[in-house]
């Protein structure tokens, strides 16, 4: 880690430049080429996860340990909506990959927006990954007296059990690709901690994954339970279960 973040100023620095590069080039292409409906919306798609990713590059700080949260009332579900836009970039070659939703409760939070919205992504994308092209992720969000929390469940090829205590180790990888540095569940896990929260998992190889995030009602500025919730098809029982807090 001393390492890593001895080199992530240089690193965030370059990475910004390439992707305003390539933000500003797809622009251009927008501008001076007649698009049709659906490659317009590929580009779209382009375009918000540059933007996305320009606006967490500039809040990235020179150490990988230290998260600045950039805190303000914001709606849960509508952050949670956000992210699966952004997803659909993952859903092109996936296309028998369903996402779907279940709001339990309309919860209004106070917190850091851009910084969860990362989380909910590495998630939903390490799920889509987890599914070789077909499966379904359901996207839940609930209440206790206490907390709030959002399950992401997919049915995928799961976790191997003896996995599941190093998934948010830094550097540690299961997908065997050199391209996978390890490092987006060790964020996942700061981003979280910093909002006085936690991550837990179960898992099942050949079952799937569940991974809950869950937020202190200290957070929370306004919360309104929904009369109506839809059945989960998507099984949870037996699963193996490992706190990461």
């Amino acid at each position: 880690m001393k390492a890593a973040r001895s080199g992530s100023a240089l690193f965030n620095h370059t990475i910004k430049n390439e992707i305003a590069k390539i933000d500003l080039l797809v622009n251009q292409l927008k501008e001076q080429i007649a698009l049709d409906e659906k490659s317009s919306e590929k580009l779209n798609l382009v375009l918000n996860s540059t933007n996305h990713l320009l606006e967490l590059s500039t809040r990235i700080q020179s150490k990988l340990n230290t998260i600045k949260l950039k805190e303000s009332e914001f709606s849960l579900n509508e952050s949670i909506d956000r992210a699966i836009k952004l997803s659909n970039a993952y859903l092109y070659n996936n296309q028998d990959i369903k996402i779907m939703r279940q709001y339990m409760a309309d919860v209004t939070i106070v917190g850091d927006t851009e910084q969860l919205q990362e989380t909910y992504l590495n998630i939903i994308k390490n799920a889509i990954e987890a599914m070789d092209g077909k499966g379904q992720i359901l996207i839940r969000v609930y209440a206790s007296r206490k907390k709030v929390y959002i399950d992401f469940i997919d049915n995928g090829k799961g976790i191997e059990k003896a996995d599941l205590n190093r998934i948010l180790d830094p550097f540690y990888s299961t997908k065997g690709s050199t391209n996978d540095y390890g490092l987006g569940l060790t964020q996942c896990y700061n981003i979280l901690q910093k909002h006085d929260g936690s991550i837990s998992v179960k898992s099942q190889v050949n079952k799937g994954t569940i991974f809950t995030l869950s937020i202190p009602s200290k957070r929370v500025v306004n919360i309104k339970i929904s009369e109506q919730s839809n059945s989960n098809s998507i099984g949870e029982k037996g699963l193996w279960t490992t706190k990461l807090n």
